[in-house]
């Protein structure tokens, strides 16, 4: 089964089953299996991988058109979390059958799999950062110290650690001005929230945040090219508070609101648009936007018909898209578009790279799908 409409025209196709386009701008594809893609990775324009929440996996190789369907070593019981590519391979983090977190990596669109997990450690997240030009991963969050594990290849991995116990959120790592940022709970000190931060391209870690040692989570952090901004939870009050700095070292509260009354709020991970802090709650679904570098929020509601959760957003180009009943996009805020309806599917998550814009989720037949939108 190929893309469910007219095929891209910046792909060459050969031939293949076409019928009507959900949207005139997104093309849906996959090969027919049931299930829930949750993660996605883009190889390079012809070549993508998507990991269901079963562990199995749909890829590609030729950009759409034909797609192929590969069990893991997380399939058969286990489960998917979350997957990556360095351009050459992949490398997914999952659970294998008898519930061992692990590592697996593959350098042929998911056909085959090796397990890459350091001898142990417990991974529970992979991202690939551009600048760091590497993998990350995070292991054994909740053990008396946690580990930071970095590949270049995906197979051979160094570590170093967290001086402390802590939890996070999956593939919460952020990057920019050469300085690497983990949002986090520090259970070692009272469950404090903090941020691991590395200036050596994560050989070293310190903990930040933690002045006024309140007791609460940091779920998200990212860098807009001037500050950085953290979005946080406190358990003393119950408020999401929001802090920005400009060299992750000293930071400085700037709003602390209700939840979900006003932003900042702090359900799904942050995204820049431009050089705006967009921030979300998932249910009721509302949108926080400052383009003040974190100094004020405005709060905007986006139409959602559906009635369902936010699970993820993402910038494209100055449009910033939700996956609500399928995609909504605005590029303002306040005026929206629907570009793909789905009646009783799902989108789960958005990924961009090289060009392209994909869509990982399940389509209004339960079947695992990616979906490309074109410009």
């Amino acid at each position: 089964m190929g893309f469910f409409g007219s095929p891209p025209p910046t792909i060459a196709h050969g031939g293949g089953l076409f019928g009507a386009a959900n949207v005139a701008t997104w093309f849906a594809g996959g090969p027919g299996v049931p299930g829930n893609v949750i993660s996605v990775a883009i190889i390079d324009l012809a070549h993508w991988v998507g990991l269901m929440d079963t562990g199995d996996v749909i890829s590609t190789a030729d950009g759409g058109f034909t797609w192929q369907h590969f069990t893991t070593p997380f399939s058969g019981g286990g489960s998917g979390v979350a997957i990556a590519s360095n351009g050459s391979s992949v490398v997914a983090v999952g659970s294998t059958p008898a519930a061992v977190p692990t590592l697996i990596r593959s350098i042929d669109t998911g056909a085959t799999w090796s397990d890459v997990t350091p001898g142990g450690e417990t991974p529970a997240s992979v991202q690939f950062l551009p600048q760091l030009n590497a993998y990350i991963a995070l292991s054994g969050p909740g053990a008396a110290t946690t580990d930071v594990l970095i590949s270049i290849d995906g197979a051979i991995w160094s570590s170093s650690s967290i001086p402390a116990a802590i939890t996070a959120f999956t593939n919460a790592f952020a990057e920019g001005a050469g300085k690497l940022l983990l949002p986090l709970t520090d259970t070692t000190n009272g469950g404090i929230m903090g941020i691991a931060l590395s200036t050596d391209s994560g050989h070293t870690w310190s903990l930040q945040f933690e002045g006024a040692a309140e007791s609460g989570t940091a779920f998200s952090v990212i860098y807009n090219g001037s500050v950085w901004n953290v979005v946080a939870q406190s358990n003393v009050d119950g408020k999401v508070l929001n802090a920005t700095s400009p060299d992750a070292l000293n930071w400085t509260e700037r709003n602390r609101q209700g939840n979900p009354a006003l932003p900042p709020y702090r359900d799904v991970p942050q995204v820049l648009l431009g050089n705006s802090f967009i921030t979300a709650a998932g249910f009721p679904v509302e949108i926080g936007a400052s383009s003040d570098n974190g100094l004020t929020f405005s709060a905007h509601a986006p139409p959602n018909p559906g009635g369902g959760g936010l699970q993820s957003m993402l910038d494209f180009n100055g449009t910033l898209l939700l996956d609500l009943s399928g995609v909504i996009s605005s590029a303002d805020l306040n005026n929206w578009q629907t570009e793909l309806t789905l009646a009783s599917g799902q989108v789960n998550t958005f990924v961009t790279a090289l060009g392209l814009t994909l869509a990982g989720g399940i389509d209004d037949s339960g079947n695992a799908t990616l979906w490309r939108r074109t410009p």
